[in-house]
């Protein structure tokens, strides 16, 4: 409730200049695609959407994010669970949106990743639990494909660390054991992954 969403931006994505736009006030946990046509989707948690209380997002721009329409992301079967947070977007190669989501059942054994899919960026249905570690919490997930492998991280580790896990067909994951990620001597937690020239980059906060 008290975070907002600005938009910067970055001819080399490592040097933002911030463009001083609020994109959404009481908002948090942002991520986005591009369709093939240039439309941009952008998935973040709202606060306050409608009458509902942590409720996911999509705000969608057709010029390049000058300019955005709001609008409320369905999401079947995850009737009750706790409300589905923290939207991790894929834009599959045959148009498909896949979102990555944090539920939890209400069965005692904490919050765990879940996968979600649609066709048009505003519906999706569960598909099932992506990634689980019975009794303890996995939180905020990120995904990224490649070289044939999915890979997620994931928060809520006791330690501090991120869970790292593993999938051929990014639906369900195998614990891949412990990642660890540092920004001058402190621990921080990854954020997104986007390929870059020769490899790829991953952006986190501490």
């Amino acid at each position: 409730w008290n975070n907002r969403i600005m938009i910067a931006t970055s001819a080399d994505g490592l040097t933002f200049v911030r463009e001083n736009v609020v994109l959404s006030d009481q908002a948090d946990v942002p991520d986005l695609v591009m369709t093939s046509d240039g439309r941009i989707f952008l998935y973040y948690l709202g606060w306050t959407a409608g009458s509902e209380l942590n409720k996911v997002v999509a705000a969608v721009s057709d010029d390049q994010g000058k300019s955005w329409v709001y609008k409320w992301v369905a999401l079947s079967g995850f009737e009750g669970m706790s409300a589905p947070v923290d939207p991790d977007v894929q834009l599959l190669a045959d148009g498909t949106f896949r979102l990555y989501l944090t539920a939890d059942p209400n069965d005692g054994e904490g919050p765990q990743t879940y996968c979600a899919t649609g066709t048009d960026g505003f519906a999706f249905a569960k598909s099932g639990v992506a990634f689980a570690s019975p009794g303890n919490q996995v939180l905020d997930p990120t995904t990224y494909y490649a070289a044939g492998t999915w890979h997620l991280f994931a928060g809520g580790k006791s330690d501090g660390g991120e869970w790292h896990a593993t999938s051929v067909d990014g639906l369900s994951f195998d614990d891949a054991g412990e990642a660890a990620f540092e920004i001058g001597g402190a621990g921080c937690a990854a954020a997104n992954v986007v390929p870059v020239d020769g490899g790829w980059r991953l952006y986190a906060f501490v």
